[in-house]
């Protein structure tokens, strides 16, 4: 009888044994699993703050404010023209809808030298295209960001019929170069808004080896604005014939160099 009852309380000391081991081997899974997981996410946002928050003040509002300082005094210290200027002040008599388009490797002579009131513009949400939209910013662009094609297109189509003036880099963002892109004519088609060719050029300044010919102007500088005539795209207008035409008109109003003096 007494062996019975001691071999019962051998087993009830065992199980107890295995099931404070158990429980505690759980708990110790359940917070080491806490602690790690705890960890990962204290990792994630540390990244996503880093780059989002810190690096964007830290890396691109700095040096796009002092880019900015930078373009505001090349500009200011050069003699602009404007070719073609009748165009433009037929645009702001008659209040009609614009697209105005350049080539890409024209868009720092744009920020710089061509301010235009409620203008827009599309660029490419990444890190460069952060970079460009601080400095298009600070020249007075409001900026919608191309992250979803679809969704940037139906905004832009927004905001050029509330009033603003549209500028686009038809061959941009990544080439190639003198290609014109159709989103430019099927968005004129949608907001029924004229489109008009756009040519920056500057007689002192570095031509960069990149795919855009993207050029960097000096300061005290020497630039022509030429202005092209408004290209009407209608209904039933074709959009390759209606490229080819803005291709052509661009190619017309780009010439290599700045002309000479006499």
């Amino acid at each position: 009888m007494i062996k019975k009852w001691w071999n019962f309380f051998i087993q009830i000391m065992v199980i107890r044994i295995i099931l404070e081991v158990i429980i505690k081997r759980t708990v110790y899974q359940l917070v080491g699993r806490e602690v790690f997981l705890e960890l990962v996410l204290r990792k994630v946002l540390w990244k996503k703050f880093s780059q989002e928050v810190i690096w964007h003040i830290g890396m691109i509002k700095s040096s796009s404010f002092f880019l900015g300082l930078v373009m505001l005094f090349v500009a200011r210290t050069s003699k602009v023209k404007v070719i073609g200027e009748e165009n433009l002040k037929r645009v702001v008599k008659d209040k009609e809808r614009v697209i105005f388009v350049l080539w890409h490797g024209n868009y720092t002579l744009l920020l710089t030298y061509f301010h235009f009131p409620k203008a827009i513009g599309l660029v490419e949400a990444s890190f460069r295209g952060n970079y460009i939209s601080e400095l298009a910013k600070r020249s007075g662009f409001q900026i919608i960001k191309t992250n979803n094609s679809y969704h940037a297109i139906r905004e832009m189509l927004r905001m050029i019929k509330d009033g603003y003036k549209a500028f686009i880099t038809v061959d941009g963002p990544l080439g190639p170069a003198y290609e014109v892109k159709p989103g430019t004519t099927y968005l004129a088609r949608k907001s029924k808004a004229k489109i008009i060719p756009l040519s920056i050029v500057a007689r002192r300044g570095i031509l960069t080896k990149r795919w855009d010919n993207h050029f960097l102007p000096f300061p005290f500088n020497r630039v022509i604005i030429y202005v092209g005539k408004p290209i009407e795209v209608r209904p039933n207008d074709s959009i390759k014939l209606k490229n080819k035409e803005i291709k052509k008109s661009l190619m017309k109003l780009s010439p290599p160099t700045y002309p000479a003096t006499p």
